[in-house]
């Protein structure tokens, strides 16, 4: 698309004085960020080749650079060289200058250099990030909370939480207050850092401060207490925030019903369940397969499968993960028939779902069962860890004495027929 689209702006740009507008430019950027064509090698290229005179895209006051450099530099697609070099061209056709009459854009130039600078935080690159943020200041403008937050996030993200809080020093110094997004991200980063009384006493301070935690701050902290194993400090938090009047969503109950499943309080984990359904709060995917996931690990198979059936009821489709741990609880309390049936009714299956069967096959002593499925596996073109799958079998085989089918499956140089 990006070549075609080039070609078409350029034939326009040279037929009977047509030139492509602001508005072209801004269409063919949404055209290509819409249908994923923003990601195709050369899109940066394309840009940066157009003439001069057919440069609209840099006009000052556009959503256009901003919009480019959004995707461009997005650390996940690699593409922050590139990103770095259309921020040299905005620069240089003084995209960021201000005319002293209201023509500048400087709001595309914070949002710019803040997503750069996150860019470059996500690849590593935090002094560079730290220095292009006092460059921003050379330009005439002054780093607002997006761009400290950005700064501070990548510090964070390192584990060098001293150095982020100098940055959020250096914020509130400069006279940029922090928000509550931005205390949001640091109770979220210290608890991933295990640094959970901290977060924990920066969510109390907010209170000081004027602000009000919302939904994805409070979920915050429960996430890094359930993670931890410390779920009856994540349900304090819960009721915390409830008493303040913030209603939990269905990411604050999921924390929770995955903390107690991992503690083997299922009980707690199932009234939750039931709290939420009170509250007008539908159960998604997530919620089912944790509960399923923490029944089977339990043993109550039966339980696990109830909860299967209230999945449907909801209208929620299964996914291979879910019937994987039904099968993967069906062999390991030892109803292998069942988790067979289940295997059988369905029509798509992938290599996990293998492997459980072949697995609780072999713990049954049932070989030939298991070798027939690996044979299906390979018919079916289905790609797994053979090694690990076959090494397992084989040393199943060997425990019971199949030293004849072993022997067929090793060849004379000592490795095995995959």
């Amino acid at each position: 698309m990006i070549p075609e689209m080039k070609q078409a702006f350029l034939i326009s740009s040279s037929r009977d004085g047509l030139s492509p507008d602001l508005v072209s430019y801004n269409a063919m950027i949404k055209a290509c960020s819409d249908g994923g064509d923003i990601m195709e090698e050369g899109f940066g290229d394309c840009l940066l080749d157009f003439p001069d005179d057919a440069g609209i895209w840099v006009a000052r006051g556009t959503s256009s650079p901003t919009s480019i450099l959004s995707f461009a530099g997005s650390a996940e697609l690699g593409r922050l060289d590139e990103a770095l070099l259309l921020l040299m061209k905005m620069e240089d056709d003084g995209c960021f200058a201000n005319d002293g009459v209201g023509n500048g854009c400087e709001p595309d130039a914070y949002l710019t250099y803040g997503l750069l600078i996150d860019a470059l935080c996500k690849e590593g690159k935090l002094e560079d990030a730290e220095r292009m943020m006092c460059g921003v200041s050379e330009k005439g403008l002054v780093a607002n909370v997006f761009i400290y937050s950005a700064l501070m996030d990548g510090y964070f993200k390192k584990g060098r939480i001293d150095d982020g809080f100098q940055i959020m020093e250096l914020m509130e110094s400069n006279g940029c207050k922090p928000d509550i997004w931005t205390y949001t991200m640091v109770i979220d980063n210290l608890c991933k850092q295990n640094r959970l009384q901290d977060a924990g006493r920066l969510l109390n301070m907010l209170f000081t401060k004027g602000l009000a935690p919302n939904v994805v701050t409070y979920t915050a902290l429960i996430s890094g207490y359930c993670k931890r194993g410390k779920v009856d400090a994540a349900l304090e938090v819960m009721e915390l925030m409830e008493s303040n009047g913030c209603r939990p969503n269905v990411r604050t109950y999921n924390e929770l019903i995955y903390g107690f499943c991992e503690e083997r309080k299922l009980h707690k984990a199932m009234a939750l369940l039931g709290k939420m359904r009170k509250a007008g709060i539908t159960p998604n995917i997530v919620t089912y397969t944790d509960l399923i996931h923490g029944q089977c690990e339990a043993g109550c198979v039966n339980n696990a499968f109830r909860l299967l059936t209230l999945l449907i009821g909801d209208d929620l489709v299964p996914d291979q993960y879910i019937y994987s741990i039904m099968m993967d609880g069906f062999c390991k309390s030892g109803r292998i028939n069942e988790a067979l049936s289940l295997f059988g009714s369905l029509l798509k299956k992938d290599a996990y779902m293998y492997s459980v069967l072949i697995h609780g096959l072999c713990r049954e002593k049932k070989m030939q069962e298991a070798l027939s499925l690996l044979d299906e596996m390979s018919e079916k073109g289905v790609t797994a860890n053979a090694v690990a799958t076959y090494t397992i079998l084989l040393m199943e085989m060997l425990k019971v004495g199949e030293y004849d089918h072993v022997k067929k499956d090793i060849g004379a140089d000592g490795f095995f027929r995959l």
